[in-house]
């Protein structure tokens, strides 16, 4: 497949020209084919304080050209007024649309309107369709010389969305093997699903999502892999990308809530539950018991002073074979016995509801992480859901009538360029095709007679019939 690259050369010294020519006029707005009906602006030109010279307007609103020209330059690259640079034409273009409708909906509306298109294929499912519908004679210059350029429109769509598992991962992504691997990476290529990941569980955490959640979500809105967006504002950023930061900046905002929510309930939580230990009435009931036993006390009183010292000076594992003493002494004496099975009970009971209020903290904590990250993807896809468009349309600007050798004759057009591309790149919608033979750019390669030939072979036929018509040939 050819490119149409080696034509913008022609055009180059054209510009040169136009740009050191302040008085030629501004030229008006005239496209190589119609504007698809309700496409949309594919820059958009609405809320920019730029010159109307880069703008067209349709009725689908005001756009830029595909590459948001903004301001016109001279050959030193310093800014000029439009009208210092020439006409407008020679340095804006082609326009970019854009529209929800599939792509052989807007073929079958341009075969109609234009005729036949040519079929364009590209990688990873890229494929689209385009004529030329125009054609002219230029003199060019002491950079590129003379020749035949033609001016048309291409439609095109982004590829199909990958499915699982007929894709190879990335090389880069490798860090070993473990379960959910390939799951993960998956969606950790794709354009719209990677933030669902922190809320899926790839880990063996049974609080978050399992896989096949993620797997359906996918399978329901994968089409918007294979969406394109307008570009807006004085940086013509896709809306796309804009979505991504408000969205990722809202989950940051609301993971940090969630988090902050379940750090003060669990303060709040531990400051206002019951102890476990003795009461001051339990312990009042002991010392009266153990007051009646002098023995008793005094073996209690030591071995409780044992336990504290080993405690301060770090050595747990001694405290607690002293405390086994201490719970053999108390089983031996009846009432002690009973004492600690009265405490036992009510500190189990203390434990049992805080772990259950623990227990529903964490919980509440878990959903509310779980909907900032997945509720937030999902308003995440709505958004983006509604902002998709589907196929772009490329339109070239037309050419003057009055320029040498004009013609829409589809026929001499598409024999001149059959195989060429007309936009092999446009690079802001990843629409990149492989243009093989730069050679063979311009359509016919140049091996077409200029105008004025073949004029002269014209005449020169004539005479030579007329001659052969005296003779008797």
């Amino acid at each position: 497949m050819k490119s149409r690259y080696c034509l913008a050369s022609a055009f180059g010294a054209l510009l040169i020209a136009f740009a050191c020519n302040s008085s030629i006029a501004k030229e008006s707005r005239k496209l190589a084919a119609p504007i698809y009906p309700g496409a949309v602006p594919a820059v958009s030109a609405d809320g920019l304080n730029v010159n109307s010279a880069f703008v067209l307007t349709f009725d689908g609103g005001k756009t830029l050209d595909c590459s948001g020209t903004m301001v016109a330059r001279d050959i030193s690259g310093r800014e000029i007024a439009p009208e210092q640079a020439g006409p407008v034409t020679g340095y804006t273009g082609p326009w970019c649309f854009l529209t929800r409708d599939p792509i052989d909906k807007v073929k079958a509306f341009y075969e109609k309107s234009i005729g036949k298109l040519q079929v364009v294929q590209g990688e990873n499912g890229l494929h689209g369709y385009e004529a030329f519908t125009e054609r002219a004679w230029f003199p060019g210059s002491e950079e590129s010389g003379p020749g035949y350029a033609q001016v048309g429109v291409s439609v095109h769509a982004l590829g199909p969305p990958r499915v699982k598992g007929q894709q190879p991962a990335d090389p880069s992504m490798e860090d070993g093997d473990w379960a959910g691997q390939a799951d993960y990476k998956f969606y950790a290529q794709s354009r719209f699903f990677s933030g669902f990941i922190d809320a899926v569980d790839f880990f063996g955490d049974p609080s978050m999502r399992p896989v096949s959640e993620l797997d359906a979500l996918y399978k329901k809105k994968n089409y918007l892999e294979s969406a394109l967006f307008q570009h807006e504002g004085a940086e013509h950023e896709a809306v796309d990308v804009t979505l991504g930061k408000q969205y990722s900046d809202l989950r940051v905002q609301r993971q940090q809530a969630a988090q902050m929510g379940t750090l003060s309930a669990q303060m709040q939580q531990n400051n206002s539950a019951p102890s476990a230990g003795p009461t001051a009435k339990e312990d009042a009931q002991l010392n009266k018991v153990i007051a009646n036993d002098p023995a008793l006390q005094q073996r209690y009183v030591a071995l409780t002073q044992k336990v504290a010292a080993l405690m301060q000076q770090g050595k747990f594992d001694e405290a607690d074979a002293v405390m086994d003493e201490i719970d053999e002494l108390e089983a031996a004496h009846p009432e002690l016995a009973a004492l600690n099975a009265q405490q036992d009970a009510r500190s189990a009971q203390i434990s049992a509801r805080n772990e259950a209020a623990d227990k529903a903290i964490q919980e509440k904590g878990e959903s509310q992480l779980d909907q900032a990250i997945w509720g937030t993807g999902l308003e995440m896809l709505d958004a983006v859901d509604k902002q998709a468009y589907y196929t772009l349309i490329v339109i070239d600007n037309g050419y003057d009538e009055s320029q040498k050798d004009f013609s829409r004759d589809r026929s001499v057009i598409d024999a001149q360029s059959a195989g060429t591309i007309p936009h092999d790149r446009v690079d802001a919608w990843d629409i990149k095709y492989d243009a093989s033979d730069p050679a063979m750019a311009s359509g016919g390669g140049g091996q077409e007679a200029a105008p004025e030939e073949k004029e002269k072979e014209s005449v020169k036929d004539k005479a030579k019939k007329s001659l052969s018509k005296l003779l008797g040939h």
